[in-house]
């Protein structure tokens, strides 16, 4: 067991790394003024570079790299398991590595997600950064509004 924990030590630390940081954010998602200071400082400075690259292409680039996750993750299975497969007395380690692997992956993008959008759901919402509070509103209100947009 341990030559298979420090064969794949890399993995392992990277496992962790990505754990360690999912229980942070978990931990601190509570605590509205970091996570307002991180959206202000961190994640919206990193959306506009991204938006900003991302405009120079004449299609929808999120599109395609949905598509290409998926599609990396259909020859991924497909390729751990005919690794697996063609590793007679290797298999149950081949299988930990593939796996591990994938596992590894599954965490970062789950990391990935918390920053870049998980964070928005706990910092200051549009209500406190504008001063623009919801009110009640009637019927006829609402109506008149609807048919000035129209």
């Amino acid at each position: 067991m341990k030559a298979l924990l420090r064969k794949h030590l890399g993995h392992h630390i990277w496992l962790a790394a990505a754990l360690v940081l999912l229980a942070l954010f978990g931990a601190f998602r509570g605590n509205r003024e970091l996570m307002t200071w991180l959206v202000d400082h961190v994640t919206q400075p990193c959306k506009q570079a991204l938006g900003a690259v991302t405009y120079l292409f004449p299609f929808p680039v999120a599109e395609f790299l949905y598509i290409g996750l998926g599609l990396g993750l259909c020859a991924y299975l497909v390729r751990s398991a005919l690794l697996i497969r063609r590793s007679p007395g290797r298999r149950r380690a081949a299988a930990y590595r593939r796996g591990l692997g994938l596992l590894c992956a599954v965490v970062t993008v789950l990391d990935w997600f918390c920053l870049a959008w998980g964070i928005n759901y706990y910092a200051d919402g549009f209500q406190e950064r504008s001063g623009i509070t919801a009110a009640e509103v009637t019927a006829a209100e609402l109506y008149r509004v609807a048919d000035y947009f129209t």
